[in-house]
């Protein structure tokens, strides 16, 4: 099962394509349980979905990646799937809103959106992000717990403005800090 999670698509000639592949853990998103590992699974189905991008020469979007709430601990299995493409900046799309098809597709219940139109799942799914960084990635964190976000990255001196998306349902009750460290090169 987790080898035929892999593509065999091979690179072709045309521009402009990104490689969208989908990111679910194979295990416990069929059987509806909660691995202890799940998340060390998830980054290395990451990394195989980086690999093979790079052998591509497209950049990588994850088209499609969630939990269910078939599961006991849905929001801290979505909380860790976030965690894993959050952590280097990956690109990706959250699956699924649908009041319709909340059980139907697959009986998997993905929905942000319960059966009666309500949101659901906020804790792990509102996060805030960098919406445009002037710079060089490093990595980024959010605690759903206590609602702490970090990002870390080495910032353009000139140019567009860096912009950190903070969503007002992350209203962080001690404020929001913001802490620039300047490293200077240094001649022995």
């Amino acid at each position: 099962m987790y080898d035929s999670y892999f593509s065999s698509l091979t690179s072709f000639d045309m521009d402009r394509l990104v490689y969208a592949p989908h990111l679910y853990d194979p295990v416990s998103t069929s059987c509806r349980i909660n691995l202890i590992f799940e998340d060390f699974i998830l980054s290395d189905l990451l990394l195989k979905h980086k690999e093979k991008a790079r052998e591509l020469g497209m950049p990588l979007f994850i088209g499609e990646f969630g939990d269910t709430w078939k599961k006991e601990d849905r929001n801290g299995a979505v909380n860790d799937a976030y965690s894993v493409v959050e952590e280097d900046y990956t690109s990706a799309a959250y699956w699924d809103y649908s009041v319709k098809d909340v059980d139907g597709w697959n009986e998997e219940d993905f929905s942000i959106i319960d059966s009666h139109g309500n949101p659901r799942g906020l804790e792990a799914n509102v996060r805030p992000y960098v919406r445009l960084l002037n710079g060089n990635p490093g990595n980024q964190s959010f605690s759903m717990l206590d609602k702490s976000y970090v990002a870390t990255f080495t910032a353009e001196p000139r140019g567009a403005p860096t912009v950190i998306y903070m969503p007002e349902a992350c209203a962080v009750p001690r404020g929001i800090r913001c802490r620039s460290v300047r490293r200077q090169n240094r001649v022995p």
